[in-house]
């Protein structure tokens, strides 16, 4: 969760908010975490999300090693959720390109991430693929989740079932703020952000297991537009009034947020 919380920072979603999001994440998934290589899945893909936020921030190239390292240990521990390291830098590279061949302008509900440092992700991709390869039996890092998810797993294995979403109010919870901040507002969201959300959420929908993802990944995006909506409706004056208030009341919402999370 520490690195969860650092990547809210990173995006600028301010100290509190990124303490409060962070806190709430926690309690939603320390049911859902067991004793497998999945726990150290989900804290190399924490861990890619930051390097890539810092590689297209800063164009470091220490950060594009540890790209390239963070694939090696995933293909090593986990192969079979290996291709998630590409689904990772996706929406940044869509909108990397978008931004480098085609002008956003103002008639969109969208806008770009104005990254400089995008061409990284080209040639991480390109080194990655050959990465994949890198395992005992040739080729299963691409075969393993298509072989699994086309047999008889998924018709006993409860974590590989189709969620009942109307059953999971938390999911529920994420979809409906998705698509209330981008069917009820005005606000220009990121490419990145929005391909982020969507995408996991469908991904959370196609077995149970992924909703991890949505909440450990996905939760940092959504945070993102939330944010967006706040700086646009609110006006600086107001703005500094609003985030007066919360800065005030800080300890009292810390005191909920342990509540929730100790009798919840």
């Amino acid at each position: 969760m520490t690195i969860f919380f650092n990547n809210l920072l990173k995006e600028k979603n301010g100290l509190l908010l990124s303490f409060i999001i962070s806190i709430l994440v926690a309690d939603i998934v320390r049911g859902l975490f067991t004793a497998r290589n999945q726990i150290f899945s989900i804290l190399v893909f924490e861990l890619e999300i930051y390097s890539l936020i810092k590689l297209l921030e800063q164009g470091k190239k220490r950060y594009f090693w540890v790209l390239i390292a963070l694939a090696f240990l995933l293909v090593l521990v986990h192969d079979t959720l290996y291709f998630l390291f590409f689904i990772f830098i996706l929406p940044y590279l869509a909108d990397y390109l978008l931004n480098k061949f085609f002008k956003i302008d103002n008639t969109t509900r969208f806008k770009n991430s104005n990254l400089k440092n995008g061409k990284y992700l080209i040639i991480l991709i390109i080194l990655a693929i050959p990465i994949g390869f890198c395992t005992p039996v040739f080729a299963s890092t691409y075969t393993n989740l298509i072989n699994c998810m086309n047999g008889i797993s998924t018709s006993f294995i409860n974590e590989l079932k189709l969620p009942v979403i109307m059953e999971d109010p938390k999911i529920l919870t994420v979809i409906f703020l998705a698509v209330g901040l981008i069917g009820f507002t005005k606000t220009k969201y990121k490419i990145k952000d929005v391909l982020f959300v969507f995408g996991l959420i469908i991904f959370a929908l196609m077995a149970n297991r992924n909703s991890e993802f949505l909440y450990m990944i996905g939760i940092i995006y959504l945070t993102n537009m939330l944010t967006e909506c706040i700086n646009s409706y609110v006006g600086e004056e107001k703005k500094e009034l609003y985030f007066g208030l919360i800065e005030k009341s800080k300890y009292t919402i810390v005191l909920v947020c342990f509540t929730v999370i100790v009798f919840g």
